[in-house]
This record gives structure tokens, sequence and C-alpha cells, in this order.
């Protein structure tokens, strides 16, 4: 864990973006286009699991994420390109007037990064797990 920061926008959805992953957005509410404007400054927002349970729909985890392209749907809608950064933890969350959410937030080491799991896994057990993960994800796309 290393750097905080508060003040940050916070974008709930029903998906999870991990560090160097890219998605698109369609953006249409008010607020989150107001978002959209203030993460174009360099600043970004965080992206966060949508949890109806949780105080602001919002689970504490969530990507830090860049603006990386934008255009505009055939529908008219704006959509945005945003790659993940770094994994974050939300704390003091607050609400705004048009309903935007802010945080503060502290970057959390990526598991990736944790030198017990580089030291402790040999290549087989590296390969078994890869070849787990592209199994998921390759069922997943089908």
């Amino acid at each position: 864990m290393s750097l905080s920061t508060t003040n940050i926008g916070v974008f709930p959805l029903p998906i999870c973006l991990l560090p160097h992953g890219i998605t698109r957005l369609r953006i249409f509410e008010p607020r989150y286009k107001r978002l959209v404007s203030e993460a174009a400054q360099g600043t970004g927002f965080a992206l966060s699991s949508f949890d109806e349970t949780m105080p602001f729909q919002s689970s504490t985890n969530a990507s830090l994420v860049d603006i990386v392209d934008f255009s505009q749907l055939p529908d008219g809608l704006l959509a945005i390109d945003i790659k993940a950064n770094n994994l974050v933890t939300l704390t003091d969350f607050t609400e705004e007037h048009d309903g935007l959410r802010r945080a503060n937030f502290l970057i959390q080491d990526h598991w990736s990064n944790h030198s017990v799991l580089n030291s402790t896994l040999n290549s087989s057990q590296v390969s078994i797990i890869t070849q787990t993960l592209i199994d998921v994800i390759t069922h997943e796309e089908s």
C-alpha cells in the first residue's frame, strides 16, 4: 500500500477490471458525464463493483482508471474506453447533489507483485494456474 488520495469520483458497475484491463463504457447519466469531464483533466476515477447491499451501492474495492479514448456512439451517447492502472480500497464515501459518489482511496499492491507468490510457486504450478485461467476465460467468451 502506498499513495492515498481524496475526493475521487466513483462509478459503481457490475464489472471487475484488473490492472492493465481495458473496457468501454456508455455514458448517459448527467452525473457520469460530469465525472468523465473531471476525469479527462487527468484525475481518472474509481471503477467499483456495484453492490446494492453496501452504503452508496459500491464495494470498497475498486480499480483506479484513466480514460484512454472516447467516441460518440450511433445512438448519440458518449462511449469512453478506460484502462485500469491500480487496485484501490475506497473509504469515506460522500454523495453529491446529483448522485455522483466520491471517496478517498488507498492504492493496493496487485497480487502478482507479491514476492511470496513469485518465490513459492514453481513453474509447473504457474503453468497449471495459467491454463486454468485461460480455460475459464475461453469458456466465458463462448
